[in-house]
């Protein structure tokens, strides 16, 4: 089919062509503004049936997705159906003769196609700075006010989809989980607390919402275009009536970051939804009922978010960043999507720390070629990498990473004291007492023993219960995620002469509590031992 942008020139160069079609844009902007009277619509649709006689390339014209002109053709297509029937709302604008299969990006074979999605996407330029610069627009907060720019938003995640391949973006939307916390992470991947739902938490009528993206001709188009290629169908393995997936998931996926912005609905299946419900529909509600299913009950849509259900799995995330020989506990590293309770924007940094997706230096040297020296700005000495700035940076070892270890110690510290009943220091920021002790225990923080032999003898936290007589040392480590099996070995070993010394001086069993949390979070599978030994330990 002729491009729109083309059958328009066509049709310009012709005197009454071209004023028909300006006669048309006028009868749009008075039906933006209220419903067209019936003599004015009649008069458009005389307009528009002698126009489309005159120069019929303008009824069969299309647009390409993504394009250059793309919303220049689609203010043409829809000039040319001012009024269009039911049915003509489901005929996609946009030339779909010349898009791939989606054998490019669905070949799930042996390989680890979520691992593949995070390393592509962080090492291609345009897919690691688009990323970041959605992820951005959509944490921002308006100065002010607790609210996000959705409009931004929503144009970045266009901006990302436009113009990052589909081998890269749909990678990274579409992605298998087997368990809630990577599911977690896949239903936030598009930032949906400000481009899915809106900041009160309530639910629009979806037939509102419809009303409002047809008098946006972008929206109009890409929920057509949805309309038109997940329509569902029995007749076909696929469940699909145009039996193909990959239209289908195009479709969706051009919603996003449009007034119709799809999303999972939970961390714990596939199913996606709109942000809306059918309330107050009245004798529309069949219309909004059938609107809303053919997200939640589409069969072909179904098929394919289950069978590609993209986004960045945690598990293939963590094996990225931890070697094989220190592998973490998983299901630990990540509770905290969903108990920690973080702002948007600190989820955010944290998810792309992760994933090796924020722009540091070396990025900008070695794959943006945006600068020279990829050298860390602060130390000139060693590339600067996501662990470089975390764990290994000169300039922020006597300060920035003392201070994370000590309010890390100081979480445990205040649990302990709880726990025995002892007083908490008020703010988290208080350095706590050297020593505080009741009936039940005593409590050294951060306190030097003296000891008969020569021992490291100065952990960060040590609990002895009076009662049961038994002595818990504790010492914290915050080293990077790949190192954490082998710095929680030293902190065993490097306390056992402690360990021996109180057990002979204060005639007490003691054990040794190595707490070591990486600097993206992950945890070794044996926290959960020392910590459940620790409390053990305190109460009978």
């Amino acid at each position: 089919p002729i491009d729109c942008v083309e059958a328009h020139r066509v049709c310009s160069a012709d005197p009454l062509c071209e004023a028909l079609y300006r006669g048309l844009e006028l009868c749009a902007a008075e039906a933006a503004v209220s419903p067209l009277g019936e003599q004015a619509a009649a008069e458009c649709l005389e307009r528009q049936d002698d126009l489309l006689a005159k120069h019929p390339a303008l009824s069969t014209c299309k647009c390409q997705r993504g394009f250059r002109k793309e919303e220049q053709c689609l203010r043409i297509y829809w000039r040319v159906r001012l009024l269009p029937g039911d049915d003509e709302l489901e005929i996609s604008p946009y030339d779909d003769t010349l898009m791939d299969t989606p054998s490019s990006f669905m070949q799930l074979d042996g390989e680890n196609q979520c691992l593949k999605a995070a390393q592509d996407c962080g090492l291609y330029e345009k897919c690691g700075s688009l990323r970041s610069e959605y992820v951005l627009a959509c944490t921002k907060r308006v100065p002010g006010s607790n609210r996000c720019n959705q409009h931004k938003c929503h144009r970045a995640l266009r901006r990302f989809l436009e113009r990052v391949p589909e081998e890269y973006s749909l990678s990274v939307l579409f992605c298998p989980c087997t368990n809630t916390l990577c599911g977690e992470r896949r239903r936030k991947t598009i930032v949906p607390s400000c481009s899915y739902q809106e900041m009160e938490g309530l639910q629009p009528n979806c037939l509102h919402q419809q009303s409002f993206c047809r008098r946006d001709d972008l929206c109009r188009s890409r929920l057509a275009d949805f309309l038109s290629n997940c329509q569902p169908s029995l007749l076909t393995t696929s469940g699909c009536l145009k039996d193909s997936a990959g239209l289908c998931l195009r479709a969706y996926a051009g919603l996003i970051g449009t007034i119709m912005t799809p999303n999972y609905i939970s961390n714990s299946s596939a199913d996606v939804s709109l942000w809306c419900n059918c309330e107050g529909s009245g004798n529309q509600w069949q219309d909004c009922l059938r609107l809303q299913r053919m997200f939640t009950h589409n069969t072909c849509l179904r098929k394919y978010t289950l069978y590609t259900g993209h986004t960045l799995s945690f598990d293939d995330v963590f094996v990225c960043i931890v070697s094989d020989d220190t592998r973490s506990d998983i299901e630990k590293s990540y509770q905290w999507l969903e108990k920690a309770g973080l702002k948007d924007s600190t989820e955010a940094l944290i998810i792309a720390a992760q994933e090796q997706a924020l722009s540091t230096r070396l990025i900008e040297a070695g794959v943006y070629h945006t600068r020279q020296d990829p050298r860390c700005r602060l130390c000139k000495d060693a590339p600067e990498t996501i662990q470089h700035i975390t764990a290994g940076c000169k300039m922020l070892a006597g300060r920035a990473y003392m201070e994370r270890h000590n309010q890390v110690a100081s979480i445990v510290y205040r649990n302990i004291c709880a726990e025995y009943g002892l007083e908490v220091p008020r703010s988290k920021w208080d350095t706590p007492p050297k020593v505080v002790e009741n009936d039940r225990a005593k409590i050294l923080w951060d306190f030097q023993i003296q000891t008969d032999k020569l021992v490291a003898n100065q952990p960060d936290i040590v609990v002895v219960d009076k009662q049961l007589k038994r002595a818990t040392v504790v010492d914290v480590a915050i080293p990077s995620d790949s190192n954490i099996r082998k710095k929680e070995h030293e902190k065993l070993q490097k306390y056992q002469g402690l360990k021996e010394e109180l057990e002979k001086m204060w005639k007490v069993k003691a054990t040794v509590v190595a707490v070591v949390i990486g600097i993206l979070w992950s945890v070794t599978p044996k926290l959960g031992e020392w910590l459940d030994g620790g409390r053990h330990t305190h109460h009978p």
